[in-house]
């Protein structure tokens, strides 16, 4: 028998899932932290800061879960939890339960998965900036025509030709604010996209409405110019968290792919670094950097570290000296013994440290989250309040009163600009050679009174 998770209309096999609590499958992407198990995720479908904070959000309803954060410079999600209590198979399940695809993180695979989901968001940013110059350009003619006079023939074929163009951009461009808003409320809470769903999906029926009964009036045009407005914004900020989070990814780059493993009878022979153990005899030429965390065992040179200290001038290496995994062997090759690979060395123990400042959120991005999700509760009250307050006022105004509400009032600029303003200042940093460690630091040196 072959137990399932059901997925909206995908089937997740549990045996899928559970292959990841095993021991030799968790070797490659989970370390130990006390008595806690931590490991880094790839995630999909993530779109936006509300994408990351109903992840956080949900995984953080786990008692066995210690910590949860998802770099939105990157989709990663850094997890902490109790292994005894909790095995990942079931995290990754109430993932994908809501919609979200995590799945431990490779570097080759999770840079292809950022380039397509870059490259499919720009297209839908096309298709609604061009719905969006068709049906103003629709528009206008309507918005003429109802000072100055037009035939109703005229009118409804606008509208007609309006809708039509409408329709590819609601469907396909506004879908990422549809599913958002969808999850959030399978997940029994409210994010921003909540109402922006609400709005558009409310200005875009009535518009059909009026549009089919030939009278009232249409948004056609608000429709496209909200969804084309609102995707730019997200794009440019994934654009900006991505240019940052090279900062971190080129870091990586330092470590060479090959490395000279020398064998028991005098040979060598050429290896990816990453089969490389703690033990082996390595020989490391003139310029090439080192693979990875070793000691002198011949030969003597001078070897530059700038990439850690940011000193410019080489320090000379003898027999017994360490070597950092990444550094540049100068003008004589060395003979060595590796002692730490992979995720031991120090060049990948920087690139945790920096992993986790940026995954880790301050208390003035968690107090935005906070504020968010309550202001959206409070907008929807209101929204009902104005709604039912026009009735007594101007009921033919009420629903498009309501509408506005809910679109003028969209904590986007909330949600978003704090974690954006705090990634671009922590690679910031990373760039001038400031390397945070934790994600409080920003908030903590604001209140330094002495330095």
């Amino acid at each position: 028998l072959t137990a399932t998770k059901v997925v909206g209309h995908i089937t997740v096999p549990a045996e899928l899932l559970a292959r990841f609590d095993h021991p030799a499958a968790q070797q490659e992407f989970v370390r130990r932290e006390g008595r806690y198990a931590c490991a880094e995720l790839s995630l999909e479908n993530v779109s936006c800061a509300a994408c990351a904070w109903l992840i956080e959000r949900r995984l953080g309803q786990d008692d066995a879960v210690a910590q949860a954060s998802v770099n939105l410079s990157n989709h990663r999600l850094r997890l902490v939890w109790d292994s005894e209590r909790q095995p990942l198979s079931g995290l990754l399940a109430a993932l994908e339960a809501i919609g979200y695809r995590a799945r431990p993180f490779r570097a080759d695979t999770h840079a292809a998965q950022l380039a397509g989901e870059a490259r499919t968001q720009v297209i839908r940013v096309a298709v609604a900036g061009l719905g969006a110059m068709q049906a103003m350009m629709y528009g206008m003619g309507l918005y003429i025509g109802a000072f100055q006079g037009i035939d109703a023939e005229y009118r409804d074929y606008l509208r007609w030709i309006s809708g039509l163009v409408t329709t590819p951009v609601f469907l396909y461009a506004g879908w990422p604010f549809y599913r958002s808003a969808w999850r959030a409320l399978r997940a029994r809470t409210l994010n921003m996209d909540v109402p922006v769903s609400i709005a558009l999906v409310g200005t875009f029926l009535a518009s059909w409405y009026a549009t089919l009964i030939q009278g009232g009036e249409t948004y056609f045009d608000s429709v496209c110019m909200f969804i084309f407005f609102l995707l730019t914004s997200r794009y440019l900020e994934l654009k900006a968290r991505q240019r940052a989070g090279e900062t971190a990814a080129s870091q990586l780059l330092l470590v060479p792919r090959l490395a000279h493993r020398l064998l028991p009878d005098g040979r060598r022979e050429t290896v990816a670094a990453a089969d490389l153990h703690a033990g082996d005899a390595i020989l490391i030429e003139a310029g090439e950097a080192v693979p990875c965390d070793a000691r002198v065992t011949a030969g003597h040179g001078s070897v530059s570290e700038a990439l850690l200290t940011g000193e410019p001038l080489p320090l000379p290496k003898r027999a017994g000296d360490d070597l950092i995994g990444g550094s540049i062997n100068g003008d004589q090759p060395l003979h060595a013994e590796v002692t730490r690979t992979g995720g031991d060395t120090v060049l990948a123990t920087l690139h945790q440290l920096l992993s986790r400042a940026l995954s880790e959120k301050p208390l003035i991005a968690q107090r935005a989250d906070r504020m968010a999700h309550f202001f959206v509760a409070r907008v929807l009250v209101l929204a009902v309040l104005v709604y039912i307050g026009w009735q007594f006022v101007d009921p033919t105004q009420a629903f498009w009163a309501t509408l506005a509400v809910l679109v003028a009032t969209c904590p986007c600029a909330l949600s978003v600009a704090t974690p954006a303003a705090l990634t671009t200042a922590t690679h910031t940093l990373a760039r001038e050679g400031f390397l945070l460690t934790r994600g409080h630091v920003l908030d903590s040196l604001a209140q330094a009174t002495h330095v």
